[in-house]
């Protein structure tokens, strides 16, 4: 970022900043939109962010998810993606999380990112092209799906919203929002082998995509819940 553009984006923020310890959450929300809304108006709704030798293509509201899987981890330690066969990204978003296990897995791994949103898959398969020479050399297996990960098959509807990681899938197609089709994750695991590690974070939707779940052959899983994660731990458990 560069010019006037860093002084509207620091304005914004700075506002943001004053308002947040007295502002309501319908009001930080409202703000948080408006900020969405100005990166998309002074870029574009994506953009290539260079860090070091890696060169993203995300979101441009996305850096939350840069900072949780390329900045900081929170789903599983280097160690633990450099020991495992099958790394899979169930609602992979712009792959940051796949881009981070390209660079860390071992040699012949696989690699399955899952996501619904055919724009966020569109970024998926940009960072996957720029990163082929890197997984040619280390010989990986990386796959792209654009489905909805559920415990049937079948076809849902994409609720598209203005925040890129607001997008959600409905219980089934009812007509609005984009048609897209759905994967168990059973099906998934056909794609796995060896050690396997599953990070999840699909909006909500855990619940939908463990019931039925055969985890037998998965070494590790962490999920992203977004309702009551007893209810998660109890199908874990089960």
């Amino acid at each position: 970022m560069t010019g006037i553009n860093d002084g509207l984006m620091i304005s914004l923020l700075t506002m943001m900043m004053s308002h947040y310890r007295k502002s309501t959450l319908e009001e930080l929300s409202f703000l948080k939109r408006g900020f969405v809304s100005l990166l998309n108006a002074l870029y574009s709704p994506s953009i290539v962010l260079r860090i070091g030798s890696l060169s993203l293509h995300m979101f441009t509201d996305g850096f939350g998810s840069i900072e949780e899987n390329v900045f900081d981890n929170i789903y599983f330690t280097d160690e633990e993606i450099r020991e495992s066969d099958t790394i899979i990204d169930l609602g992979a978003h712009h792959c940051s999380f796949t881009v981070s296990s390209i660079v860390k897995s071992s040699p012949g791994s696989t690699i399955v990112a899952v996501e619904p949103n055919p724009l966020a898959v569109k970024l998926c398969v940009d960072n996957i092209r720029a990163l082929r020479l890197l997984i040619a050399r280390k010989k990986l297996n990386v796959r792209v799906l654009n489905r909805a990960v559920r415990n049937s098959e079948g076809v849902v509807d994409l609720k598209l919203s203005w925040w890129s990681e607001g997008h959600h899938v409905g219980l089934e197609s009812h007509g609005n929002g984009v048609k897209i089709k759905t994967v168990t994750l059973n099906d998934i695991l056909k794609l796995a082998k060896g050690k396997t590690i599953v990070k999840m974070d699909v909006e909500g939707a855990g619940y939908r995509v463990l019931k039925n779940a055969d985890l037998r052959g998965v070494h590790m899983i962490t999920v992203e819940a977004y309702s009551d994660p007893n209810v998660i731990a109890r199908i874990l458990r089960a």
